[in-house]
């Protein structure tokens, strides 16, 4: 009783601090819970009446849950730390205080549901529920183990995918599942997960008591996450064979059907890249006037101080015989496309796979070592005023372009050799000075580079862009010191931070670029790369 007295205390404890904090929001939501705080607080204040709580619900239109028909699916556990959380404060202080006064749990569930509604039985499980298990309920811990929001932090591999086909759980789990699914299950096993979804839907339709319509709901959301798991992952014949003979009846919807039969004919995941036309760009030509790229801060050079210069293009003529002995020579604006178009090609040959497991991908050490190789190249490259401002151009262009590993690695070179050749650098010109701290921007290590990450998430949808390649080693890295398990217990927190990396790198492989490629530059960063 004692134990029950301290959850009673700090929950109605919990309650006034919800309408103390929160009196200044204006959100509908807020403040209608608000309102409702402050008179249950008063409600509850001496004894609970059951009959002066349903009658103010009644009034105001309240209800704790507003969907009933979540407990046909979900365990109670799950409903209440899916509630938002000053609703879940809210039931957690009302369950409270009717225990203490011997009410029922049936007269709880008018206090939860819709009142308006013909309840079905298992609305009075739930409330009963509640009851007989508070603390066990209301406690962060268990399976899942959540924060103070709701939010997951731990689960068993059992719950997770409990939640996964849940159709009122976070649509995250969803994306997580098509990102990072390998860490934590086979392919095999996620064939088999889709198949006995469509069992438990035919079960739950032999149950009378189940309405129709949430049988759709529940068909909906194994559409969305079967779609999404196709997208990224390829069927063997025989699994193609048993998703569509279980995914054929009439609980799914005819356009889910036509994009499934879509899906299943194609030979490779959605993630091969649709060709997407490069911005159209002017050819480079002297006396073009140097403009501050939008959002970049103002603080680094006003315009003032270089409107009145010319940025230096390279108009060498671009042919295959070109003698790349003299780099700087050549057009810093093809240079840049060639070294774009190489840098994706390469880029497109890393799976999923390389991605997750990257200790044991000879694809991503390849692709490392094609990577020191250009970096070389261009610190042998760089070594006076001239070469200084020409690759300067190069890595302001393949920012432009989206390229962002390129970019970086071209001046990471810089950095390098302007401590090497402090004098040859300090003569750039205010134009080519502007480039350079437009780039030391964006680049900064300040904050875990929190600029470039901006940066790369403001990039159009549909524009293709590649992301720099050592911060993706170095978050991976660190999420990959973190145990997947813990016990039986996964780590959310874990597989949610992975998707998060994971997905700039799929995003960057979703389009293509559509640059026509140039034997002579192509062999020659191909011989550069092999350094």
């Amino acid at each position: 009783m004692k134990l029950h007295r301290n959850g009673l205390t700090r929950s109605f404890g919990k309650l006034r601090d919800l309408f103390t904090t929160e009196t200044d929001n204006r959100k509908s939501d807020s403040a209608i819970l608000t309102t409702v705080s402050v008179a249950l607080v008063g409600l509850l204040a001496d004894k609970f009446v059951f009959a002066d709580i349903l009658m103010y619900f009644n009034k105001t239109k309240f209800m704790i849950i507003q969907d009933e028909t979540e407990v046909y699916i979900s365990d109670t556990r799950t409903i209440v730390w899916r509630l938002e959380k000053n609703r879940r404060i809210i039931l957690e202080t009302i369950v409270r205080k009717m225990k203490e006064s011997n009410s029922t749990s049936k007269e709880l569930q008018y206090l939860v549901f819709n009142r308006a509604k013909v309840l079905p039985p298992q609305c009075e499980k739930f409330a009963s529920d509640l009851f007989k298990n508070t603390d066990v309920i209301f406690s962060k811990d268990g399976d899942p183990t959540y924060d103070e929001n709701g939010a997951i932090i731990e689960c068993t591999k059992t719950q997770f995918f409990i939640q996964y086909f849940d159709p009122f759980a976070n649509e995250e789990l969803i994306r997580i599942m098509k990102v990072s699914s390998s860490i934590i299950a086979t392919h095999e096993e996620m064939v088999k997960l889709f198949v006995d979804q469509v069992d438990r839907i035919i079960e739950l339709s032999n149950d009378e008591t189940v309405p129709k319509y949430f049988l759709s709901t529940i068909a909906k959301r194994a559409q969305l996450a079967l779609l999404s798991y196709l997208e990224t992952h390829r069927l063997t014949n025989p699994e193609k064979n048993k998703i569509t003979c279980a995914y054929s009846s009439e609980f799914f919807t005819t356009q889910f059907l036509l994009d499934l039969q879509s899906l299943m004919l194609e030979e490779s995941p959605k993630t091969t890249p649709r060709t997407t036309r490069t911005p159209k760009r002017q050819n480079p030509t002297k006396g073009k006037r140097l403009t501050e790229s939008k959002g970049l801060s103002d603080s680094l050079i006003s315009h003032s101080q270089i409107a009145n210069e010319e940025i230096d293009e390279c108009d060498g003529e671009v042919v295959d015989k070109v003698d790349y002995s003299n780099l700087v020579s050549l057009n810093a604006k093809t240079f840049s496309e060639q070294l774009v178009q190489f840098d994706y090609d390469n880029f497109m040959k890393l799976e999923k796979r390389d991605l997750v497991d990257l200790d044991k991908s000879k694809s991503v050490s390849i692709y490392l070592q094609k990577l020191k190789g250009l970096e070389l190249m261009m610190v042998e490259t760089i070594k006076d005023e001239k070469s200084f401002g020409f690759f300067l151009k190069v890595a302001d262009d393949c920012l432009r372009l989206g390229d962002y590993n390129i970019a970086h690695l071209i001046f990471s070179a810089i950095i390098k050799q302007s401590i090497t050749f402090q004098k040859e650098f300090a003569k750039l010109s205010k134009a080519k000075t502007f480039l350079y701290n437009k780039l030391y921007e964006i680049f900064s290590i300040e904050k875990n580079m929190a600029r470039y990450r901006a940066s790369i998430k403001r990039i159009n949808t549909l524009s293709p862009r590649i992301p720099i390649f050592s911060v993706f080693l170095k978050d991976m890295i660190s999420i990959q010191q973190f145990d997947t398990f813990t016990g039986e217990k996964l780590n959310y927190s874990k597989m949610k931070t992975m998707t998060d990396v994971l997905e700039v790198i799929e995003m960057g492989k979703m389009n293509n670029y559509s640059f026509s490629q140039i034997e002579g530059f192509q062999n020659f960063l191909k011989t550069s790369s092999s350094m």
